[in-house]
């Protein structure tokens, strides 16, 4: 039996309002490739962002932290205060990195931004 054959005999059927269609072993595996691929472009933000908030605080905290005395190495208070902030920061960020990421959830959080609470 030739490829063309093979596809559509090794499909699955759907059930989907009331009508029963075959999707084929392919387009089943790209759309698990494109879900995958859409997951790890929002858990890279996500992550990267987080990696950007925290990073600053906890490489201060350490260099403070192996200073003798109570000395700051010459770290600027200023500095570490931004850089605590930092983490803070990164909670009300999550959002907008979620619409950065997932086109599905920016277009729900573009509407309740604009007070849009309509569905659809």
């Amino acid at each position: 039996m030739d490829h063309l054959h093979d596809d559509v005999q090794d499909s699955t059927e759907h059930v989907g309002g009331g009508s029963k269609t075959k999707i084929p072993k392919m387009q089943q595996q790209q759309h698990q490739e494109n879900r995958a691929r859409k997951s790890l472009r929002t858990i890279t933000v996500i992550l990267g962002a987080f990696v950007l908030c925290w990073t600053p605080w906890h490489v201060l905290s350490l260099v403070i932290g192996f200073c003798s005395g109570s000395e700051s190495c010459g770290v600027p208070s200023s500095l570490y205060n931004l850089s605590y902030w930092l983490c803070y920061l990164n909670s009300p960020i999550n959002p907008f990195c979620y619409a950065l990421a997932n086109e599905q959830f920016k277009k729900a959080f573009v509407r309740i931004l604009r007070l849009d609470w309509r569905r659809g």
